[in-house]
């Protein structure tokens, strides 16, 4: 997947990238988790 970022220099671009990378695994981690306590802990 490629991301287009029009008019965002460089620098600012790498000073959020880790803020999108954390942002985007810290969802995905949330939705395994809930995932597993659903499977085994059945609401």
């Amino acid at each position: 997947m490629s991301f287009i970022f029009p008019h965002i220099p460089l620098e600012d671009f790498l000073l959020l990238f880790p803020n999108v990378l954390s942002g985007i695994f810290t969802h995905i981690l949330k939705g395994h988790i809930y995932k597993w306590i659903h499977n085994n802990y059945i609401f």
